[in-house]
């Protein structure tokens, strides 16, 4: 990066806000899975698997440490394809199962709104206006 470079971005402090929820939510979801899957599930009782929840939350912990030790547009892209590519499957998901249905639109939901803020990050390249 050029001194120049440096000069227009900021401190990415919203990318470090971003990437301490995903640290957070993974947290959530790789402790207390069982719980996490019965709230998802509704109650239809159609909940996922534990270790689904479990393996999304290693997931999520893995992509927010990543994007907190290197806050960078790149990574922002990469976070943002990640989340995107996750809500897909999920709307995939909700199309074919309706037993999993209601889990899969939140999951969906929750990774476009991630998808939409590391984007929105990467685009702006932290830079002051």
């Amino acid at each position: 990066m050029t001194p120049e470079d440096a000069k227009l971005r900021k401190e990415p402090t919203a990318a470090r806000s971003l990437a301490a929820g995903q640290i957070l939510i993974g947290m959530g979801l790789s402790v207390w899975p069982r719980w996490v899957s019965r709230v998802a599930g509704g109650r239809t009782g159609a909940a996922p698997a534990p270790w689904i929840v479990r393996f999304l939350g290693v997931r999520l912990l893995g992509q927010g440490a990543a994007l907190l030790a290197r806050p960078t547009p790149g990574t922002e892209a990469a976070s943002s394809a990640i989340d995107a590519a996750h809500a897909a499957s999920m709307v995939a998901l909700a199309v074919v199962s309706r037993r999993y249905r209601r889990a899969a639109v939140v999951n969906a939901a929750a990774a476009t709104v991630s998808a939409a803020a590391a984007a929105a990050l990467a685009v702006t390249g932290h830079q002051q206006a």
